[in-house]
């Protein structure tokens, strides 16, 4: 068995102490942009490339939309925004994007289709989000022509509250003394509190639309 000086463990003690001093906490959400200077149209020179892949094992794009970010001056107010690529296949496809709380801050994506040339195809807004979990998610079949994705915060949303419960269910397995195999089903709920905010991190992919 190892034995340590009483020198070592305090010097151990406080190396763990200036670790977990060094964790840094997520930042408060970001609800003024009023400092940032807002374009009439989106950046799409420097849009993230988005590939078709998998449904089940999609290759997401993580993008943590911040005080940095890009800002677009829409009909609602100014929103910061990501843009992105979509793939070229031609093929039916579906488009995912999922808002991950940051903190007690959630972006809540507005959603602009936009045509090889810019022009807005189609928006998509809060009505078509869903809650997964914690996890704002939503939905999108392709248009043919539609070539860039623009998510951006929705100004009318920010600074409102939201509380929602988050289900977790566990599963756990044991043998009883017949060797039968029992699965035994536990769940909490927690109640989360979110600030909608201009700030958060999402996540988008493509895939091809299920057939039968």
């Amino acid at each position: 068995m190892l034995q340590f000086s009483i020198g070592l463990r305090l010097t151990l003690l406080a190396a763990l102490a200036a670790l977990s001093g060094c964790a840094v906490p997520p930042p408060p959400p970001l609800l003024d942009i009023s400092s940032h200077a807002c374009a009439p149209q989106p950046d799409l020179i420097s849009a993230l490339p988005v590939k078709l892949s998998d449904a089940i094992r999609p290759d997401m794009v993580d993008l943590r939309i911040d005080d940095t970010a890009p800002c677009l001056q829409t009909t609602q107010g100014p929103s910061l925004y990501g843009a992105f690529a979509l793939p070229a296949d031609a093929v039916p496809m579906m488009l995912g994007v999922r808002s991950v709380a940051v903190g007690e801050g959630l972006f809540v994506p507005h959603l602009l289709l936009l045509d090889g040339t810019g022009a807005v195809q189609r928006e998509v807004d809060q009505s078509s989000l869903h809650y997964r979990g914690d996890v704002l998610t939503a939905f999108v079949r392709l248009h043919p022509g539609e070539r860039y994705l623009v998510v951006g915060s929705t100004p009318q949303a920010v600074g409102l509250m939201e509380s929602h419960i988050v289900e977790r269910t566990f599963a756990s397995s044991t043998v009883t003394s017949t060797g039968a195999m029992v699965t035994y089903h536990s769940g909490t709920d927690q109640v989360r509190n979110y600030v909608y905010a201009h700030g958060g991190r999402i996540f988008v992919w493509a895939s091809p639309v299920p057939t039968d």
